[in-house]
């Protein structure tokens, strides 16, 4: 058995890539509000927050572990947004 999806050979079941569509822009969607709301809340003024070099490798990671996972077909990374805020507060440098 291959470790990657075989995405050639679907045993005649074209519709099943059209019906897989739907589910995956809705979980796509979630991510992608999840992240936007998040990076609006931790982006606050009011929180003096610094980006630095983590937080850019940190979303090219989540980024690329999701396109291998989901090659492989394992499940995505979750999208919740209270440990999101904590995770991009630990990365954050803060003024002194």
């Amino acid at each position: 058995r291959s470790w990657f999806v075989d995405y050639g050979n679907l045993n005649g079941h074209v519709w099943t890539i059209f019906f897989a569509a739907v589910p995956a822009l809705l979980a796509f969607l979630l991510c992608y509000l999840d992240s936007g709301i998040t990076w609006h809340l931790i982006n606050h003024p009011s929180h003096k927050l610094e980006h630095g070099d983590a937080y850019n490798y940190d979303l090219i990671l989540v980024g690329f572990f999701n396109c291998v996972n989901g090659m492989m077909g394992l499940p995505w990374l979750v999208a919740t947004t209270v440990p999101c805020i904590t995770h991009l507060h630990a990365l954050a440098e803060k003024d002194k």
